[in-house]
C-alpha cells in the first residue's frame, strides 16, 4: 500500500516500491509524502556515509560499508546477549543516545528504546575481515534491523513515568518486564516484583532529566520509534499521544544508528547505570 500510496504521488503509475526504498527518500518539498528529488546528501543523511541517489532513490550502503567504530562489545541484556529484555542493556541505551541525538532538531530532551527492537549485538571482534572494532552497515542492520520512523512528541512527566511503570508488563505476557532503553541524563530508580514469570508490581522513583527533578505536570520532548509510539510492546500511555503532535525525525532508526556512530567513533558502550535498580 505504501509503494501504491508513492507511485501515485509520483505519477509513475503501478511502480514497484519497497518499504525501505519509500522511507528513504527525501520529503524536499514537505508535503507529508517522500518524493523523487533526493540527492546524495539526502540518502547520506538517512542511511549513512556509503549511500548513494541513483535516479532519485536512495541507495543504502554495501553490508561491508564500515560505518564507525567501537572500543568493546555493545551487549543486549542477559547471559547470553540478548536472553534477558528485563534488564539494562548498553545496546538498548546506544540506540536511545542515537536517536535522542537524531532528533535534536526536534527539540528532543529524552528517548527510549524497546528492547525487542535490538536484535543482535555489535561485538568489538572482527567477523569478516573488517578489522577489530569496526561496524558495517551490515552489522548495524542486523543490530536494528526495523526501519522504523523516529517521532517526537510532547509528554507530560506523569505520562512518562506512566511509561515506565509499563515496562511491567500484564500478567501472562511472555516477557514479565521490558527494559527500556533511555537516553544519557535520564536516570530513575526502580523496583519490580516478579513472581512466577509474572511482573505483579513496579515502582518509579526519583525521576530526573540531566540532573533535576521530572516535574510531573511539566511537558517535555519525548522520542520514540513507531513501534512503540503506536501502543506496541504494551507501552499504551505513547498510543494515547496526539498524532497532529508528533514531528517525523530526518532519518529512521537504522540511519540515525549509522549516522551516530560515525560523528562519534570511536563509540565506548553505553553505562548501565542510567537506572537504579533498587532490591
Amino acid at each position: 500500500s505504501k509503494g501504491r500510496a508513492l507511485a501515485a504521488h509520483l505519477d509513475h503509475g503501478d511502480w514497484l516500491v519497497t518499504e525501505e526504498t519509500c522511507d528513504a527518500i527525501a520529503d524536499n518539498d514537505c508535503d507529508g509524502m517522500p518524493d523523487l528529488r533526493a540527492d546524495d546528501a539526502d540518502c547520506a543523511a538517512t542511511l549513512g556515509a556509503g549511500a548513494s541517489c541513483m535516479a532519485g532513490i536512495c541507495v543504502p550502503p554495501t553490508a561491508e560499508t564500515p560505518i564507525g567504530t567501537i572500543t568493546a562489545d555493545i551487549l543486549r541484556g542477559g547471559t547470553p546477549p540478548g536472553s534477558d529484555r528485563g534488564v539494562e542493556s548498553a545496546a538498548g541505551n546506544l540506540v536511545a543516545d542515537a536517536q535522542l541525538w537524531a532528533t535534536s532538531s526536534n527539540g528532543a530532551q529524552v528517548a527510549f528504546m524497546n528492547p525487542g527492537g535490538v536484535r543482535s549485538d555489535l561485538t568489538y571482534a572482527e567477523s569478516a575481515g573488517e578489522g577489530d572494532g569496526v561496524v558495517t552497515y551490515g552489522e548495524a542492520s542486523s543490530f536494528q534491523p526495523f526501519g522504523n520512523t523516529l517521532l517526537t512528541f510532547p509528554m507530560t512527566g506523569a505520562q512518562i513515568v506512566l511509561v515506565l511503570e509499563e515496562q511491567c508488563q500484564p500478567l501472562g505476557s511472555s516477557r514479565p518486564f521490558l527494559h527500556l532503553g533511555v537516553s544519557d541524563g535520564f536516570t530513575y530508580d526502580l523496583a519490580k516484583t516478579i513472581v512466577a514469570g509474572d511482573c505483579t508490581s513496579v515502582t518509579v522513583n526519583n525521576v530526573k532529566l540531566n540532573g533535576d527533578d521530572l516535574d510531573l505536570v511539566a511537558t517535555y520532548l519525548v522520542t520514540v520509534n513507531s513501534f512503540i509510539a503506536a501502543g506496541g510492546d504494551n507501552f499504551g500511555t505513547f498510543a494515547t499521544i496526539d498524532p497532529s503532535t508528533m514531528l517525523v525525525g530526518d532519518s529512521n532508526d537504522l540511519g540515525a544508528l549509522v549516522n551516530y556512530l560515525g560523528t562519534f567513533s570511536p563509540v565506548a558502550p553505553q553505562s548501565t547505570d542510567r537506572v537504579n535498580e533498587l532490591p
